[in-house]
């Protein structure tokens, strides 16, 4: 039973598989209970409370039925929404990383005993699995997408009652092919018209670990499907103490310090600047075209801006992305590096081409291509010859008869 407004609420300390456990979620040794005496009762978080307070084993079944208590906000991933749609229901819990900011996310705080939940259940599932953040689908089937910024492997895990809704993943010796009908945003590798070999897992009740920077996405399902993904930001590294400190009192037990995780960051580094460097031999011939776009050249560009948050490629893109023609997006910022990069990927289509110079670049004048008088020929009038023609014959003189 939940304490009362007035009562303290009581810390109870147990063990679950070796793991030290305050409140029935992992937490480090300065983390403390939420303060949310006001939790409303027949919510997901008053249920995630009395899980989290009586401790033990936690099952799927008090995961799924706090997931379905409980109101999971929409969300804008444009990366995962499906065709048509403009949002999703979903939230992320612990660390999130978005351009240049990084810090707990709000529904971390919005909802910390569902938080503490998801992360105790996921920890006592993979007790050697690290990871900073969990994302909650609810009720959708994410298109193909790759999770750029996530480090390493993921876990995830189907709960609900469903039939379908298998994750589909990028395996090159897979059997089941996938054409991709759109460029996946910001990956070289997966354009339009390409097809990838994949598997199908059936996720329902079970958990799977799996490569989010590679092709995935989820199949049609019928039914009432929640998914919980766990993952480290590859970014971690840059968190400041008073984040980590944040993350630790919200439940997440995270090793800041790990070896094995800071090598993965090195070794992704590594393999994106091979990946920069391979595709920028094999698209010189597109970049030098940009470099030869006029300004009175016409364009359209991607609307969805695929630059990376927070960037200043990012604030460019946005200020220039309804220019018509390569003079405008010039006047609005467009940087020539930024023509070269966005013709290349696609992110620039050009509509129309003026094939007439603005100016000339030489004017040459010669004073012997001057103009002549036609020449009258039985009646004809034929225009000067050319300079390689033989001289024209004198015009007749005033005394001359006129011809008949």
């Amino acid at each position: 039973m939940a304490p009362s407004r007035s009562s303290p609420v009581t810390r109870k300390r147990k063990r679950v598989q070796g793991l030290k456990v305050v409140d029935g979620a992992l937490l480090g040794k300065k983390a403390a209970a939420p303060e949310s005496s006001e939790v409303k009762a027949g919510t997901g978080e008053a249920f995630a409370r009395q899980a989290v307070e009586k401790g033990g084993l936690i099952s799927q079944a008090s995961v799924t039925k706090a997931l379905s208590l409980a109101q999971v906000p929409m969300q804008a991933r444009q990366n995962v929404v499906p065709k048509g749609e403009r949002s999703v229901q979903g939230m992320g819990c612990g660390l999130y990383v978005y351009g240049d900011r990084i810090g707990v996310t709000a529904s971390t705080s919005r909802f910390p005993w569902l938080a503490r939940l998801l992360a105790a259940f996921g920890r006592q599932a993979h007790p050697n699995f690290a990871f900073t953040s969990i994302q909650v689908n609810v009720n959708y089937a994410a298109r193909p997408h790759v999770d750029r910024n996530n480090l390493g492997h993921s876990q995830i895990i189907g709960l609900g009652d469903y039939t379908g809704g298998e994750l589909w993943v990028h395996d090159d010796v897979g059997q089941v092919p996938l054409t991709l009908d759109e460029d996946i945003k910001q990956e070289a590798l997966y354009r339009s018209g390409t097809m990838w070999r994949g598997s199908e897992i059936d996720i329902r009740g079970k958990w799977l670990e799996f490569t989010g920077n590679r092709l995935h996405y989820t199949r049609a399902f019928d039914g009432t499907r929640y998914s919980l993904v766990y993952y480290t930001c590859d970014r971690y590294v840059i968190a400041t103490p008073e984040v980590r400190a944040e993350l630790r009192g919200a439940g997440f037990a995270f090793s800041w310090r790990s070896t094995a995780l800071r090598k993965l960051v090195a070794a992704k580094r590594r393999d994106r600047e091979q990946r920069r460097r391979f595709f920028t031999q094999k698209a010189a011939a597109g970049r030098r075209f940009g470099q030869r776009l006029a300004d009175d050249d016409e364009v359209v560009y991607e609307q969805e801006n695929p630059k990376l948050p927070g960037s200043a490629a990012h604030k460019r893109y946005n200020k220039y992305l309804r220019a018509r023609t390569v003079g405008e997006a010039r006047r609005l910022g467009c940087f020539p590096v930024d023509l070269q990069y966005d013709f290349n990927w696609g992110y620039l289509q050009v509509s129309g081409l003026k094939p007439e110079p603005s100016e000339w670049d030489v004017e040459i004048s010669d004073s012997s291509w001057t103009a002549r008088p036609p020449v009258l020929v039985a009646e004809t009038a034929v225009s000067a010859p050319s300079r390689s023609s033989a001289p024209a014959s004198p015009p007749p003189s005033s005394s001359s008869s006129s011809p008949p």
